[in-house]
């Protein structure tokens, strides 16, 4: 699949997910297509955090979210360190089915 072919598989997905927005068949192919794509890791990101938001998700989402969010956020700052740990807490919320 060439860059274009990429870019508009992607496209043509986020409208799927944005018509059945808790379809996780739909955000499970969001992030996958997006972590396929060299140089889109922030897409990738947003792909699962988008369906954390949305759906439950397992584990194979929950840890590559985790840990690019701990690369991504300052630790050395009191909101950082909030901020990461809101995330896990949502994560353990998931994990338990606490909703």
């Amino acid at each position: 699949m060439d860059e274009t072919e990429s870019l508009e598989a992607l496209a043509n997905i986020l409208t799927a997910v944005a018509e059945r927005p808790y379809d996780i068949s739909l955000h499970a192919q969001h992030v996958k297509l997006a972590q396929s794509l060299e140089g889109m890791e922030s897409e990738a990101q947003s792909a699962m955090e988008m369906m954390t938001q949305l759906v439950a998700a397992g584990d194979d989402v929950w840890v590559p979210l985790l840990n690019s969010k701990e690369q991504s956020v300052d630790l050395e700052t009191e909101g950082g360190v909030q901020e990461l740990l809101e995330l896990y807490s949502r994560a353990e919320d998931d994990y338990l089915c606490a909703y």
